[in-house]
């Protein structure tokens, strides 16, 4: 079972949707903090963009670096053994546990 609506969402003015049902999945509000109403509504639409392009993009991004991930791991293992590149460990490690966070729920 997903643990979220599946992607891609549609996009459209303030709302991200299921573009199967239509059915509104986030609601983006302008927040008064001392901008004016143009300057809350722009940064309104990029922050809804932004949301729109991280969420599409995601499930891509995750398994792209896993198999980078894998690849590098492989090319520690046989071609560098027991002389790895500086910080090529911690290279992997990093990605590994961003992977973990990305794929965790909160």
């Amino acid at each position: 079972m997903s643990r979220h609506t599946s992607t891609p969402w549609a996009l459209t003015d303030r709302y991200l949707r299921d573009p199967k049902t239509g059915a509104a999945i986030a609601q983006i509000f302008e927040m008064a903090d001392g901008k004016n109403n143009e300057q809350l509504k722009i940064e309104s639409q990029e922050n809804i963009r932004f949301i729109y392009n991280a969420v599409n993009s995601h499930e891509r991004l995750i398994s792209a670096a896993k198999n980078c991930v894998e690849l590098l791991s492989m090319i520690a293992e046989v071609i560098c053994k027991n002389n790895p590149p500086p910080d090529s460990l911690k290279y992997l490690k990093e990605a590994r546990e961003a992977i973990a966070q990305a794929e965790a729920l909160p």
